[in-house]
């Protein structure tokens, strides 16, 4: 229906408003006569107007209970054994929220309950509702769910949700006024807003009560949705509401009962537009001062929110023009999705979020620091693959396979002897149970990984998740659809490594070391994306939660410290950076000692984050790091972070104009990686591919290291794409070197 008639509906509306029931009936009956649609609809209306449960009242509360039930908050309180409420926080329409402290992990909590005396079975069919699809979700822009349940208090039934407390937290409008945020940033945080809400419809999740009061903003700047009140399944349920749903700040026109319309994305659509002119110029919408909820819900029904907005000078016309398509009042006008909205979004002008190109050289060093990173970070304490060690293999073919470094000589013959093993294991006639399956697929696709077969290693590790389809495999299943994400972000390959990620159940007690390793990997997907600005936000948000989750030992915090300060490196973050690193120092000498392999990684990315030329032109210390942590590699029979950590030395010569020495330790890097790994691997090309540049600047048979050079780059362009980083990179760095560029 469009607006005009709606207008007409309107008028018809007031005339029958005005009548009593008789007369009413005799109108409708004539108007049925020559618009039969027309009558239909204002019969609906004057029907839902008395069948409907009073708008926005106390409608669900139960008359047996006369009085709130008292909580006591001195610590007598507990909730499925261990949650116990220290202190009542806040009060909702729906519910009380409590501080509560809880074991098992040992965090601070919210605990949501029913608001006492709303007990009825309405009542608390709205709060199940609610637990429910909330606990489908997972953003770092969504208040996470921990668990739920029903307690019982003077005979009656009261639920609850464990939620995730956000301390030091700020409604996101106050949040605005008192930062004075610009246009450009409450801009860049309805984005957010809106990115959320678009993975909760992708979850099938809708809100319906999307408002101002439902956004707050933690300490850090990030928002947080929350109250996912009375939502709905999209794709699927589309059923129309018999009773209201929402408060007025929020509510669409197909929200009040009108009832023609069933809820879908388009509804939260509309309540985006009114948060966005609130973000905007501060007049909140829908307000109706004055008017009590009958009237107020006529004149959302009938779209009073446009003309409110055409009341409001101060919005630039791009805007108006958005808000004006999200406030029309039949569904179908308004944008389908949120995908559209934002889509529509990132085509204002000036834009709304900036691009970041990363520099060539830091570009290849930080993506050679996410491979070594893979094969393994710390000699003392031999990290297995990133997922869950619960998965185990057959007792026949357990053999050594922890390590997933190929630090020495004995590395391929180990390997070919594992991969032979869990080979013949999986086509044998033998009964293997599936997640001993998935134990050796995802074995197999780790070692591929670790030899360059990515391929092969993409392909095992989807044998693995297929095998892992229980209620009980779910964490190893998570950890396995991490490490696929994982390599596919290192091949460059952002759209399949989202789809893997989102495929991860975040509900209920998901391990913190994992939590920690996606927000990780959603960074270098923005990174990717040439998102940084959002890569920065997502990145600090991270490390929040690292600092925040006391289960992760410090000895398993150094390795996403490692992570996160390359990451900020690379987003040109330097002061974060360094701080994570000296960290991650901390952590090495306090586990390992001062000589540690661990340290020695430490001293590689120190150098690294001092790659700048006036520095590296007066300094010494670059290269005494690199040459301390390539002896103390060396010490460890580690062959392949010695040749690793030479390559970086030969950057530093490079980087200085030094192309003698930088020549040599390209050379010794290119002929130990040969070695160790073979002429076909990608970490064997890339030292090659240095050793050529250099050549050339050398001017040493120019013409003929010029064709090998470009033969090396073929060859890494078909093993991790013509557009991954360290390609990218290096052809950057042959322009800046050698003076030639990509054909």
């Amino acid at each position: 229906m469009n607006q005009d008639s709606f207008k007409e509906i309107e008028a018809l509306f007031h005339e029958l408003d005005g009548l009593n029931s008789i007369d009413r009936k005799h109108r409708l009956e004539e108007l049925s006569s020559h618009d039969a649609e027309k009558a239909i609809k204002l019969r609906s209306m004057f029907a839902s107007m008395t069948q409907a449960p009073g708008f926005l009242e106390s409608d669900a509360i139960d008359q047996h209970v006369q009085m709130p039930i008292e909580i006591p908050v001195d610590g007598t309180t507990v909730l499925a054994g261990r949650y116990t409420i220290v202190e009542c926080i806040g009060v909702g329409g729906s519910s009380t929220v409590f501080r509560a402290q809880a074991t098992n992990p040992v965090r601070a909590v919210a605990i949501k309950i029913l608001r006492l005396g709303l007990s009825s079975q309405r009542a608390r069919d709205r709060f199940e509702v609610e637990s429910k699809s909330l606990a489908k979700l997972t953003h770092p822009h969504i208040a996470h769910i921990y668990e739920t349940g029903v307690f019982v208090q003077d005979g009656v039934r009261v639920p609850w949700i464990a939620m995730e407390l956000i301390p030091q937290s700020r409604t996101v409008i106050d949040y605005i006024e008192i930062e004075n945020l610009g246009k450009k940033q409450r801009m860049e945080l309805f984005v957010r807003i809106c990115e959320a809400i678009q993975a909760a419809h992708r979850d099938g999740v809708l809100h319906l009560d999307l408002n101002a009061s439902n956004v707050l903003v933690d300490a850090h700047g990030y928002p947080k949705i929350i109250d996912f009140g009375l939502t709905g399944l999209v794709f699927s349920a589309h059923s129309k509401s018999t009773s209201f749903v929402g408060t007025r700040y929020s509510m669409a026109p197909e929200q009040t009962l009108f009832g023609s319309v069933p809820f879908d994305e388009r509804t939260d659509v509309f309540a985006l537009g009114l948060l966005l002119v609130e973000l905007l110029t501060g007049h909140r919408l829908q307000a109706f001062v004055g008017q009590n909820d009958e009237a107020a819900r006529q004149l959302i029904g009938f779209g009073k929110a446009r003309e409110q907005v055409e009341q409001i000078d101060d919005i630039d016309e791009q805007y108006r023009m958005m808000i004006d398509r999200m406030l029309r009042v039949d569904p179908s006008d308004r944008f389908e999705s949120v995908d559209e909205l934002l889509a529509g979004l990132k085509q204002l002008k000036p834009p709304i979020k900036s691009d970041f190109t990363s520099k060539a050289l830091f570009g290849v060093v930080a993506a050679s620091i996410v491979v070594a990173g893979w094969f393994a970070l710390q000699y003392e304490q031999r990290i297995e693959p990133p997922r869950s060690n619960t998965l185990t293999l057959p007792s026949e073919v357990v053999m050594n396979i922890s390590s997933q470094n190929p630090r020495n000589d004995e590395y391929s013959e180990r390997d070919s002897q594992v991969v032979d093993a869990i080979s013949s294991a999986l086509d044998s006639d033998q009964v293997i149970e599936p997640s001993q399956g998935a134990a050796l697929h995802a074995t197999l696709a780790d070692r591929y990984r670790v030899s360059g077969e990515y391929d092969k290693s993409i392909e095992q590790y989807m044998f693995a998740i297929e095998l892992l389809s229980e209620p009980s495999d779910e964490n190893d299943k998570n950890w396995t659809l991490y490490s696929l994400a994982d390599l596919l972000i290192f091949l460059g390959r952002a759209t399949e490594a989202e789809l893997y990620l989102s495929l991860i159940q975040r509900g209920g007690e998901i391990e913190s070391t994992l939590l920690v390793n996606l927000g990780i990997a959603e960074t270098r997907i923005l990174i990717l994306q040439n998102e940084n600005e959002r890569a920065a936000a997502q990145i600090r948000y991270t490390r929040g939660q690292l600092n925040a989750a006391s289960q992760i030992t410090q000895i398993d915090r150094f390795e996403p410290l490692m992570k996160m300060s390359g990451i900020f490196f690379e987003l040109n973050e330097k002061a974060e950076g360094l701080e994570l690193l000296e960290d991650a120092r901390v952590i090495a000498i306090q586990a390992h000692g001062p000589q540690s392999v661990s340290g020695a990684f430490v001293d590689v990315a120190f150098a690294n984050a001092m790659f700048d030329r006036e520095v590296l032109a007066t300094s010494a210390q670059p290269k005494e790091r690199l040459l301390r942590a390539i002896e103390t590699f060396k010490n460890a029979d580690d062959q392949f972070h010695a040749m690793w950590a030479q390559r970086q030395l030969g950057n530093i010569y490079l980087a200085i104009g030094d192309n003698q020495h930088a020549l040599q330790a390209f050379t010794q890097a290119w002929e130990g990686m040969s070695a160790l790994l073979g002429d076909e691997h990608h970490e064997t090309i890339v030292c090659f591919a240095h050793r050529e540049i250099v050549l050339i600047a050398l001017g040493t048979d120019a013409h003929e290291h010029v064709d090998t050079f470009e033969s090396a780059m073929f060859s890494l362009s078909q093993l991790l794409g013509s557009e991954h980083p360290v390609v990218e990179g290096l052809w950057e760095i042959a322009d800046r070197i050698a003076g030639f560029r990509a054909p």
